[in-house]
């Protein structure tokens, strides 16, 4: 049985080249009652771009900020039943309270679960999966084949702007200066005011009246200083020089030449999905999603795709490809799924296209299968999708909602 917690669906947006995976497969002792436990140190690194993978503690690390996509699923087993548990999504050591699935297993069967939640992440934002048991301490779950998958979603990318042009006739080179006008005739000095009147002479001591000048006769006795006499008055200030003329104004500069169009921008990215279950029918090659993808005739893509499957009891087989819907396209790709329960996921090399051929890829029970590569596109416009088929003639397959594929044009 499949469990699945989904905080919303997918939205409108492309990849802005940020993504990052790594699996696990152990033993988990949550040694406390209502306390988060990490999964420690037996992840292993898959692809990423963007993202920074830590094995040792599990956690991936953004190195731009964007809107990510956060997938945790992995096939669970207790070794004492009855008991109930959660799994949530860490933030820099922070639950993310609002994305927490919780889970009661009455037996001790192995139990699948998908956890997949939409949330903004910054630069050095790190993200994390957390367990703990709700009604007991000391309880060990086995996790096998464990996913933890982070895709950064956004709008399309711009092209690059094309070349500024050169500056345009709104304005020339600005004129020279005018000189300098020359320096106004400096006004008149005003007329030095009268001297003050000197002060009254002190008494002359005991020399004898002056004579007619000649002669210098001894000095007397110093006498009182007299009075200092009234500053005269300040003389008018002299009129203003006339102002120079203004210099003449520059001749406007020529128009310049307008710059050429940048290159168009990427076309971008484009998605679906599967919004409900899908019935995939007994041994049937049936479309996993309803509205297929369009590729431009001769253009060149890149392709990913996640699927959650789930036959109807038991260990099934699955056939898994992508497809195009004429002949004539060239498909180079890989399909990532288990084989066998328990062991590591292995990959196959898909070269197969057109409607309803499917690659020899066998994988066996309850999975998610991704499948990476670049289609290219015949001399006519076509549409692009995953098709499955079941091996066995009783067993009936299903595609998980949330099952999703991105489309880009590189070329």
């Amino acid at each position: 049985m499949i469990h699945e917690f989904a905080s919303s669906g997918i939205s409108g947006g492309a990849l802005k080249g940020a993504y990052g995976e790594m699996r696990f497969t152990g033993n988990l002792t949550l040694t406390l009652q209502a306390a988060y436990f990490s999964f420690g140190g037996a992840w292993v690194a898959g692809d990423s771009s963007g993202v920074t993978l830590n094995t040792v503690t599990g956690k991936m690390t953004a190195n731009v900020s964007a809107e990510f996509r956060l997938i945790f699923s992995a096939a669970i087993q207790p070794q004492t039943s009855g008991h109930s548990y959660k799994f949530a999504f860490f933030r820099n050591n922070n639950l993310l309270a609002n994305d927490v699935m919780e889970i009661t297993i009455p037996g001790t069967d192995l139990t699948e679960i998908v956890v997949d939640v939409l949330f903004s992440l910054a630069i050095n934002d790190a993200v994390e999966v957390r367990a703990q048991c709700t009604d007991a301490a000391g309880t060990t779950i086995t996790i096998r084949n464990a996913n933890f998958n982070i895709i950064a979603l956004s709008s399309g990318a711009s092209g690059p702007q094309g070349n500024q042009g050169n500056q345009g006739a709104f304005g020339g080179p600005q004129g020279n200066q005018g000189d300098q006008g020359f320096q106004g005739t400096q006004g008149n000095q005003g007329n030095q005011g009268s001297q003050g009147f000197q002060g009254t002479q002190g008494a002359q001591g005991t020399q004898g009246t002056q004579g007619n000048q000649g002669n210098q006769g001894s000095q007397g006795f110093q006498g009182t200083q007299g009075f200092q006499g009234t500053q005269g008055t300040q003389g008018n200030q002299g009129n203003q020089g006339t102002q120079g003329f203004q210099g003449t104004q520059g001749v406007q500069g020529t128009q310049g030449i307008v710059g050429g169009q940048g290159p168009q921008g990427d076309v971008g990215t484009i998605y679906t999905r599967a919004g409900n279950q899908v019935d995939l029918g007994v041994t049937t090659v049936s479309d996993v999603f309803s509205n297929l993808l369009s590729l431009a005739a001769n253009g060149v893509y890149e392709y990913h795709a996640v699927v959650a499957l789930q036959p109807t009891a038991g260990v099934q087989g699955v056939q898994v490809g992508v497809q195009c819907s004429v002949v004539g396209s060239t498909v180079a790709g890989r399909v990532i799924g288990p084989q066998t329960a328990g062991v590591s996921d292995s990959s196959y090399y898909q070269t197969a296209q057109g409607v309803g051929v499917l690659p020899t890829q066998r994988t066996a029970g309850a999975q998610c299968v991704v499948l990476d590569g670049v289609m290219i596109a015949p001399n006519s416009n076509c549409t692009i999708g995953v098709q499955a088929k079941g091996v066995q003639a009783v067993q009936r397959w299903f595609a998980k909602a949330n099952s999703f594929m991105k489309l880009t044009r590189i070329s």
